[in-house]
């Protein structure tokens, strides 16, 4: 399964921001990307997966959950290469980095559409699925996403009906384009989750608060909770809370739905 967690890089700051180094990112246009680089202690850049769409926001969550404090005052900027670093007030940066504006910078629904794909329960992490399963879990995504003008292609010199079918996004087409890759069965403890929380999900409509008093309650019956990363999005357009459950160093959870 391709890793999706993050990657603390262990280089002096100064250094990096001197040279412009965390060139990391592979998106033309900052809004369409789904991963952000959050500078955090010792030195180090943690190049995470989005998920509110608020770069300060999600370092800020990180900051909280992997080292127990609040972070300084941080602000983000757009490193001109289509990715975005989030660091401390104050900081010193390469002139062609361009300041953002507060709030969300990055679209929610791509970087859910690369959630629910990355699914061990109901995306394209769940199981090895042919070329043509995985259009269909592609398509059913973004018509619920409302996607519209998004379309899914295959990689013809590796994808077939015989090989396994994973995938990246190409924003600037606006495609999601699937690959060949030899993926092993998710954790089952994971699987157990995702499938017990989507069926009480499912069950009962839940506000964000009660859904993620039922994940961890479901998480700790498993045995699973000290691997648990629980994240909570409001979306208030939502009347009912969904979930999706990623894997890659720990078990991510994250839950989109009305805070009341």
């Amino acid at each position: 399964m391709r890793p999706r967690r993050r990657w603390i890089v262990p280089i002096l700051i100064a250094a990096a921001l001197a040279t412009g180094a965390a060139t990391w990112a592979i998106f033309a246009d900052i809004s369409t990307s789904t991963k952000l680089a959050c500078h955090v202690p010792a030195d180090g850049i943690a190049i995470v997966d989005a998920v509110s769409g608020d770069p300060v926001a999600d370092c800020t969550a990180l900051w909280q959950r992997d080292y127990g404090t609040d972070p300084p005052p941080l602000v983000a900027y757009d490193n001109g290469h289509g990715g975005i670093e989030v660091v401390a007030v104050g900081t010193a940066v390469p002139s062609d980095w361009t300041k953002l504006e507060p709030g969300q910078a990055q679209g929610v629904a791509l970087i859910e559409l690369e959630e629910a794909l990355d699914d061990v329960a109901t995306g394209l992490a769940s199981s090895c699925h042919t070329a043509g399963d995985a259009t269909a879990i592609v398509n059913r995504e973004l018509e619920r996403l409302h996607l519209t003008s998004w379309t899914v292609t295959t990689d013809s010199r590796s994808v077939g009906e015989s090989t396994c079918s994973y995938f990246h996004l190409d924003p600037e087409q606006q495609q999601v384009v699937l690959v060949a890759l030899g993926i092993g069965a998710p954790p089952r403890p994971a699987v157990m989750l995702a499938t017990r929380l989507n069926d009480a999900l499912d069950e009962e409509c839940m506000t964000l608060d009660d859904a993620a008093v039922t994940a961890t309650a479901i998480a700790t019956d498993i045995g699973i909770q000290d691997t648990l990363e629980l994240h909570s999005v409001p979306d208030e357009e939502a009347s009912c809370t969904r979930a999706h459950t990623n894997v890659g160093g720990t078990i991510r959870v994250i839950l989109r739905g009305p805070t009341g």
